[in-house]
């Protein structure tokens, strides 16, 4: 399913850094790190995909090309989340670690509609600009014939379609996707370095966020080196791979209505080492999926908020039409990929 609603959602969670200078705000922190809080949200994601033309990759000795779009629609998907987290304030009371904490999450999401996913993670904030977490994902899926496919086992060798000779369904709660992670994130905010006094601080929100996982994924029940399909998507092994995202943006001050975030945000992915086995060396098993995701967030008071983006993507381009797991990748190829809206209210 392309990852947008998990991208919409990192999107979500930048943030710049509070200060607490004052014995207010320290007050106020040692009575949460005591008791602790509790928030709620839900959130309600859409993408829109239209369709493109794929190239065979021989247009440049690079094998690198750009694929235009030929049609209107190729799929839509949506998503429904309802998330908990609770958060303890850890001891600080300086411009470093004033409001540090760590927090507890567990969401439950359907998607698709061609699965669901429960998620629970941990995060650990020791210092302003720096945060760890540890989460694991479990889910299952299920088909929705003529429409889209959740999880399934694939015998991708002779065409580049999924025929029912290509493609076996596995049932649901029967078979489960399982992806544990960790990753570190780093986050700075331009306004941070700015005085208090200076009037233009609010409007100097300039921020940067990074972040690297490390995750192994998998479908029970499937063999190491055994392709297979998850969310309506397949080119998928048992592995150890990584996700990495770089986001670059400006926040507006409260004082502009509406509009609290634009930037753009960079997402790398793959696998470290070849996963297949060595069946399908020429395919690239460790080719990085690499996107460019455009993004407006609109706060419409501090319950709503709408995040808006759009997804311009790389894919294997290849030396041949033969474009399976048989294929010799040349290159890589460019497209558009995906529209995206995701809701938050937060109670």
């Amino acid at each position: 399913m392309k990852k947008a609603l998990s991208i919409i959602l990192c999107v979500l969670m930048c943030t710049t850094f509070i200060f607490a200078q004052d014995a207010e705000a320290e007050a106020d922190a040692a009575a949460n790190s005591q008791t602790g809080e509790h928030s709620l949200w839900i959130n309600f994601s859409a993408a829109y995909y239209p369709s493109f033309a794929t190239s065979s990759g021989t247009e440049n000795a690079a094998g690198t090309s750009w694929s235009n779009l030929n049609g209107f629609y190729r799929g839509v998907e949506g998503a429904l989340g309802f998330w908990y987290e609770y958060k303890l304030n850890t001891p600080g009371n300086n411009a470093l670690t004033a409001g540090n904490n760590v927090k507890f999450q567990e969401g439950f999401e359907i998607r698709g509609p061609v699965d669901i996913k429960g998620t629970g993670k941990i995060i650990y904030t020791p210092i302003a600009f720096l945060n760890f977490t540890g989460g694991i994902e479990v889910a299952t899926g299920w088909d929705l014939p003529g429409l889209a496919r959740g999880q399934g086992i694939i015998n991708r060798t002779s065409t580049p379609t999924f025929s029912k000779a290509d493609y076996a369904t596995l049932p649901m709660f029967m078979n489960f996707y399982v992806k544990p992670y960790i990753e570190a994130l780093f986050q700075f905010d331009v306004a941070a370095l700015i005085s208090d006094e200076n009037s233009a601080k609010d409007w100097l929100h300039i921020v940067l966020q990074a972040s690297y996982q490390v995750n192994f994924s998998a479908m029970t029940g499937v063999a190491d080196g055994t392709p297979w399909l998850w969310e309506n998507g397949g080119d998928k092994f048992n592995g150890w791979g990584y996700d990495s995202y770089i986001t670059f943006g400006y926040m507006f001050p409260d004082k502009v209505p509406v509009i609290s975030l634009v930037g753009v945000q960079l997402e790398f992915d793959g696998y470290y080492y070849d996963v297949t086995g060595g069946q399908y060396t020429a395919w690239n098993p460790t080719f990085v999926e690499f996107c460019i995701n455009p993004t407006v967030v609109l706060a419409f008071d501090k319950h709503n908020n709408l995040a808006i983006q759009c997804r311009i993507k790389n894919a294997r381009a290849f030396a041949t039409a033969d474009e399976t797991f048989t294929g010799t990748c040349v290159g890589q190829q460019y497209f558009f990929d995906r529209f995206a809206l995701s809701y938050t209210y937060t109670f």
